[in-house]
């Protein structure tokens, strides 16, 4: 299966989760928890990163952290590692201890930062852990509220952007007013939690990365919906490459074998859904996941057809870099 591509720059921000495999629990005593903290801090020193807000739950975690020197992946590698190593070596386990790989969100250094650090100490109270953060002792949020140093964490950042407002009072107001929350406000869009403007930011490093890389784009899990052209950018590059007409390309059984061009194009360069571009074509979802071996199969068949791919992937790159 092939990785997600991480952006990684010098100073970058990140929401990090990791999940128990099948959602089972990583944790099994307080004992662990200790360990895992140690580990935690073994591991921002060995990478010199910085932890701003950390929560332990049965079977996930939440870190929101720095990078000063673009080392994520490498120093995530290092701590699930390690905690993994002692699990299995406790419990005699065998197997993966977490679910897949970590998860990491590109936050912006802006407000998003105190709603982030809110929802991440809120996590006992609403999977009703405890009934009052005060009494839950594997978070960072007790160091917020007091004056108590911590070794590892740096609070400033975060109570700085909140003025004479206390932390537990923001906090608790938070909560109140998103009961129901709005996925977007914490996850963002795109693995990104930020403003336009820091969006557009990120877009154009995952843009040079591409460029850069070895591997095809296609290949990364999630960089289509940065990288991806709209039906309309697509189907304008068609009809002036084909002159073909719509009846001839989205009737229901049209045999036109350059209908099998635009299929592909719609399914890996946009963000639509195979159902979606199903809909269009009036196809089963069927059909446009298995759109690869099909037009590979015409195009073997037809040089014609295979002249006409070649021309339009070009279109379609040319479009993209120029983007």
């Amino acid at each position: 299966m092939a990785r997600p591509l991480r952006i990684e720059y010098e100073h970058a921000l990140y929401h990090v989760m990791a999940r128990g495999h099948r959602k089972e629990n990583i944790f099994f005593s307080d004992k662990d928890r200790s360990i895992f903290l140690l580990k935690l801090e073994e591991s921002l020193i060995k990478y010199s990163a910085i932890l701003y807000c950390y929560c332990l739950m049965n079977n996930h975690y939440h870190l929101l952290l720095e990078t000063p020197h673009a080392n994520l992946s490498a120093l995530m590698h290092y701590f699930n590692a390690s905690y993994t190593n002692y699990i299995k070596a406790k419990y005699s386990l065998v197997g993966s201890l977490f679910q897949g790989r970590f998860k990491a969100i590109l936050v912006e250094n802006d407000s998003y930062l105190s709603t982030l650090s809110a929802y991440i100490h809120l996590n006992p109270l609403r999977a009703r852990l405890t009934q009052d953060l005060n009494l839950y002792p594997w978070s960072s949020y007790l160091f917020y509220i007091n004056e108590t140093p911590h070794p590892f964490l740096k609070k400033d950042l975060i109570l700085n952007l909140l003025g004479s407002k206390s932390y537990e009072t923001f906090t608790m107001e938070w909560y109140h007013k998103n009961m129901e929350i709005d996925k977007k406000e914490i996850y963002g869009t795109q693995g990104v939690l930020g403003s336009d403007q820091f969006k557009n930011r990120i877009s154009e490093l995952i843009n040079k990365k591409i460029k850069t890389t070895e591997k095809n784009c296609l290949e990364y899990p999630g960089i289509k919906q940065w990288t991806s052209l709209s039906f309309q950018e697509i189907y304008t590059i068609f009809k002036n490459e084909f002159k073909t007409k719509d009846e001839d390309i989205f009737a229901k059984h049209s045999r036109s074998p350059y209908r099998k061009l635009l299929m592909w194009a719609l399914k890996h360069h946009t963000d639509l859904k195979n159902t979606q571009i199903a809909e269009l074509f009036h196809v089963h979802y069927t059909v446009i996941a298995k759109i690869d071996q099909n037009i590979q199969r015409s195009c073997s068949l037809d040089p014609k057809l295979d002249h006409s791919m070649t021309l339009f992937k070009k279109k379609l790159s040319d479009l993209k870099n120029n983007k």
